[in-house]
């Protein structure tokens, strides 16, 4: 058990891939901390109280993108 975001990816750190899956707040305090975003995006805008941080364009490049629809 740690006490911060910070000390919970040092800990973790000694995994090939580090994950960070969480509230709003969580991803908050972590996105400084990480050097790569998996992001998926849905067309849809649901109803909710957690969302994931507005994500700084300038300070990440996209590298890969797949569209895929559903049968729906």
């Amino acid at each position: 058990m740690v006490d911060s975001v910070g000390r919970a990816i040092a800990t973790a750190a000694g995994g090939s891939e580090v994950f960070v899956v969480g509230g709003g707040e969580i991803c908050a305090l972590a996105l400084p901390l990480g050097d790569r975003l998996l992001v998926t995006e849905v067309d849809l805008a649901p109803e909710g109280d957690a969302f994931f941080p507005a994500v700084n364009r300038t300070h990440w490049r996209e590298t890969a993108r797949e569209r895929r629809m559903t049968d729906d």
